[in-house]
C-alpha cells in the first residue's frame, strides 16, 4: 500500500527542474538565499565526470524505514517513507495517470498545483495484514480471475499510515526543510499564495476571480472535510480516499508445506499438482519483505537456478548426469510421480 497526496511547495528560489539549474538567474538567487557551497556542490561539480547532480536520474529519490506502530521487534519497520523531490502536481494531470489517481479527484485537490515546484513524501506500507484473494472465476482459463486486494480491512493499516503520515510531516517541519527549502505542506491555507505565485504580474481582479474559481479547490480533502484537518479523525479518512497500489505486487502463489491449503509452490519452488513448472518471483513470498523486494527477488533467483542445476546434476563438480536435453523430460503428473510433478525420464 502507499498513499499519496503529501506534497509540499517549496520556496521560489529552489531551482527543482533541469531548465532551474542550468538558469544562471535561478541559480544566482538561489545560490545568494541559500549558500555558495551548496551551489557548487549542486551545480558547478555537476559539470565533472561521474560527479555532482546529474550522475543520477531527475527526480531523485529518499528513503526511510520507520516502526510506527510502536508494536513487536523495534528494529522491524512497519512504514517506509519515499520521498521525491517533486510536487504531487508539478507535471500537470500526467501525475495521476501515472500513480493511478482517480482523476477527478485529483483535480479538485490539487490543480492550483500545476506547474508548482514541490516535493513529495508517501508513507508505505510494509507489511500489511489486511490479506486479499485471487480465485478462478470458472474452468475456463480464458476467464481473467477475480481479484479482491482488500486494501485496509485491517484497522492496523489505517493506523500505521495514519502515524507514517504524521512522521513525514514532523521530517517536513525541520530546518532542512523549511529554512533551506521553505518548504510547506499543502493544505487549504496555501490558496492565496498558491494563486500569487502562478499569476505573478497580472492584475488583482483576475487574481480575486482564481480565487474564487479555486475557492472550493484548494482546502482539506473536501470528502474529509468534517474533520479537522490534521487530526487522526481527518488523516484516517485521508487514508481511505487516498491510499492506493504501487509497486511489488507479491504473495500471489506462496510458497508452503503441503498441509497449507493456500500454499502453491513448495519449498523447490515447484508448483503442486502441475508438471514442469516453477514460479521464480515476489509471488512465492509468504510475507513480503520489509522494504523494496529487488534483493529478496535475486535470490530468490539464484537459488532456483541452484535448485535447477542440483536437479539435472549440472553443478560445478556434482555427482549425476550432466545437463541433456535429450536425457530428461517433464512429464504429465501420474501416480508414480512425485507431489510436485516431476519426473526423469531414462532412455
Amino acid at each position: 500500500m502507499c498513499l499519496y497526496g503529501l506534497t509540499w511547495t517549496l520556496g521560489s528560489h529552489v531551482p527543482n527542474t533541469v531548465s532551474d539549474i542550468f538558469n544562471p538567474k535561478q541559480s544566482e538567487v538561489f545560490c545568494a538565499k541559500v549558500n555558495v557551497e551548496f551551489f557548487v556542490r549542486t551545480v558547478i561539480i555537476s559539470f565533472l565526470p561521474l560527479a555532482g547532480a546529474f550522475t543520477s536520474p531527475i527526480g531523485q529519490f529518499g528513503h526511510a524505514w520507520a516502526n510506527v506502530l510502536q508494536k513487536g521487534d523495534p528494529e522491524w519497520p512497519d512504514v517506509q517513507l519515499y520521498m521525491v523531490s517533486s510536487g504531487l502536481a508539478q507535471e500537470g494531470i500526467l501525475s495521476s495517470v501515472a500513480l493511478g489517481i482517480d482523476r477527478h479527484k485529483y483535480l479538485e485537490q490539487y490543480s492550483p498545483l500545476f506547474g508548482r515546484s514541490g516535493m513529495t513524501i508517501m508513507p508505505y506500507l510494509m507489511r500489511p495484514k489486511s490479506l486479499g484473494s485471487v480465485v478462478l472465476k470458472s474452468r475456463d482459463p480464458f476467464d481473467p480471475p477475480i481479484v479482491d486486494p482488500n486494501y485496509l480491512s485491517h484497522p492496523d493499516d489505517v493506523q500505521a499510515l495514519v502515524n507514517g503520515i504524521k512522521l513525514a510531516v514532523e521530517v517536513g517541519r525541520t530546518p532542512a526543510f523549511v529554512k533551506t527549502l521553505g518548504a510547506k505542506l499543502y493544505s487549504k491555507d496555501h490558496l492565496t499564495h498558491s494563486c500569487v505565485f502562478v499569476i505573478g504580474p497580472y492584475s488583482e481582479t483576475l487574481l480575486r476571480r482564481i480565487y474564487t474559481v479555486f475557492k472550493s479547490l484548494v482546502e482539506p480533502l473536501r470528502s474529509c472535510a468534517a474533520h479537522q484537518f490534521g487530526s487522526d479523525e481527518y488523516w484516517r479518512c485521508f487514508v481511505k480516499n487516498m491510499a492506493t497500489t504501487f509497486y511489488h505486487f507479491a504473495g500471489t502463489c506462496k510458497m508452503g508445506p503441503a498441509s497449507d491449503p493456500f500454499s502453491v509452490v513448495d519449498q523447490n519452488l515447484r508448483v503442486r499438482g502441475v508438471a514442469g513448472l516453477r514460479v521464480v518471483d515476489a509471488s512465492v513470498m509468504p510475507v513480503v519483505v520489509s522494504g523494496n523486494p529487488m534483493a529478496a527477488i535475486i535470490m530468490i533467483a539464484e537459488r532456483a537456478a541452484d535448485l535447477m542445476k542440483e536437479e539435472w546434476g549440472a553443478t560445478e563438480g556434482g555427482a549425476g548426469q550432466q545437463y541433456s536435453s535429450s536425457t530428461h523430460a517433464h512429464q504429465e503428473l501420474s501416480s508414480g510421480s512425485s507431489s510436485s510433478g516431476y519426473q526423469t525420464v531414462s532412455t
